[in-house]
């Protein structure tokens, strides 16, 4: 949420007295004020959202909620207008105010805004005990109308219900056959990381692993999310677009294809990992650029967590590994990273799914 009045414009008049007003003084906006980072703004946008029908992504107020932000559509309020009118005494001041919004709807998918929808809203019989606080009263009540006004526009509404940015992941429906090889030849690590992607789904941000040559990645359900669509982004820097087919949100795992794959499809080992077996973690650990970074650990254990079984690893993975594959030392995928614990906590303990179990739950099958 941001201001583009000008510095200096005066926004609010204050009449001194209500019964018998006299002298006025107008209120001036000041530049440092166009950055509004006040949290109760998007709390009033989540509130008359959710009664509207709509969800909204990483609802901070929920402690049980993944925080991952992968979600395509983002919004943004841009206020171009301001205006209030009041009057204050001793003990109160009272007023109205109208406020213009330009809201813009960005696709991280597309990265681009795709539309901009004006709205404007007013509040009046606003009382506060100074003034202060009645402007910040009714700016808060006069962003909640422009919020309902949105919610409500058929506009917005129609790229909302866009299929180009809706969720189109689903669970599996009946087994899908991609052509994924499985291990032969020993590949070098350095060819197996060009099989490594990141994955921007939203604001969040992911890795994957390419499994076939016609398009298909494999990743976390928390990466991917109910996106719909992703950016992908290859070893060599160049972003591709991708549609999320099938996820499976309990075993965290999901299934995407791109029309053009730059990378090489990696291997899929089908035979149980050993304890104490060297395995190698590839992704995208706490920011973009450190995109195809190569951790090393041994097989600690298998063990069974909430029903899902797991690999245990000491091969150090942080934010942004989610989705990346675990390989063997010829370069076959074993595993797909997906929970770590704090490094800090004195030893390092990361769980990794099983790659049997990952196409076991999205129903994929080596065609022929």
């Amino acid at each position: 949420m941001a201001a583009s009045l000008a510095d200096g414009q005066a926004f609010a008049e204050f009449r001194e007295g209500c019964l018998i007003p006299s002298r006025s003084e107008p209120l001036r906006w000041r530049s440092s004020m166009n950055n509004i980072s006040d949290p109760e703004f998007s709390r009033i946008f989540r509130m008359e959202f959710y009664k509207a029908g709509f969800k909204v992504s990483g609802d901070p107020s929920n402690l049980f909620q993944n925080g991952s932000q992968a979600t395509d559509l983002q919004i943004g309020a841009l206020i171009t207008d301001f205006r209030v009118k009041s009057c204050y005494n001793d003990s109160m001041a009272a007023g109205k105010a109208v406020l213009d919004v330009e809201w813009q709807i960005y696709s991280t998918t597309a990265d681009k805004v795709i539309a901009r929808i004006p709205t404007r809203g007013g509040v009046t019989d606003v009382e506060r005990a100074n003034a202060a606080e009645l402007v910040i009263a009714v700016l808060q009540q006069a962003f909640a109308e422009n919020v309902r006004q949105l919610a409500a526009n058929p506009s917005f509404r129609g790229v909302v219900l866009d299929p180009r940015f809706a969720a189109t992941a689903t669970p599996p429906e009946g087994p899908l056959q991609i052509a994924y090889q499985s291990e032969g030849k020993a590949l070098p690590l350095k060819d197996a990381a060009t099989g490594a992607v990141t994955i921007f789904a939203g604001s969040a941000m992911g890795s994957g692993v390419l499994i076939s040559a016609n398009g298909y990645i494999l990743t976390n359900h928390h990466v991917a999310g109910t996106s719909g669509r992703v950016r992908v982004r290859w070893s060599d820097g160049v972003e591709t677009s991708g549609v999320v087919l099938r996820g499976d949100r309990r075993r965290d795992v999901a299934l995407i294809k791109v029309d053009s794959p730059r990378g090489r499809p990696l291997a899929v080992r089908r035979a149980p990992v050993a304890l104490g077996e060297t395995v190698f973690a590839i992704g995208t650990p706490l920011r973009d650029e450190l995109q195809n970074t190569l951790t090393r650990g041994i097989v600690s254990g298998v063990r069974t967590m909430d029903g899902q079984s797991f690999i245990q690893s000491d091969t150090p993975i942080t934010h942004g590994n989610s989705g990346g594959p675990l390989l063997d030392d010829k370069g076959s995928i074993v595993g797909l990273s997906d929970l770590g614990t704090d490094p800090s906590l004195g030893s390092t303990i990361n769980f990794f799914i099983p790659i049997n179990d990952a196409l076991k739950v999205l129903a994929l099958s080596p065609a022929g």
